[in-house]
């Protein structure tokens, strides 16, 4: 899992500009699937054109120079195993936002 946290706080970093910020939000919520743990990543890059937002989960996909491509999709099968999910939401020219949700239960409810 930290492994997981490591990877996607290094894309927000490589996406977002020099001198630019990065918001790191934790919360719980309540859902129609159950209590969940939300860590969100927000970076203020250029954002994930709308053509290659289906392929970012892919084994292998990268617009990096010297990225392998693995990182998300190793993160991804990482929280599955866990029960876990990420996902995002982007705008290009507007940054990008990643939440890890992870599935929680307090004894006896």
């Amino acid at each position: 899992m930290l492994q997981v946290l490591i990877n996607v706080l290094t894309n927000a970093i490589d996406a977002s500009p020099n001198s630019s910020e990065i918001y790191l939000r934790t919360y719980s919520q309540c859902i129609n699937k159950g209590k969940q743990v939300v860590v969100e990543f927000q970076d203020f890059g250029s954002g994930i054109d709308d053509s290659i937002k289906e392929k970012v989960f892919e084994d292998f996909y990268t617009t990096k120079k010297e990225g392998t491509g693995l990182g998300l999709s190793v993160c991804k099968s990482i929280l599955n195993d866990f029960g876990a999910d990420i996902s995002f939401i982007s705008e290009k020219n507007n940054g990008t936002r990643f939440f890890i949700t992870i599935p929680f239960s307090i004894d006896g409810e």
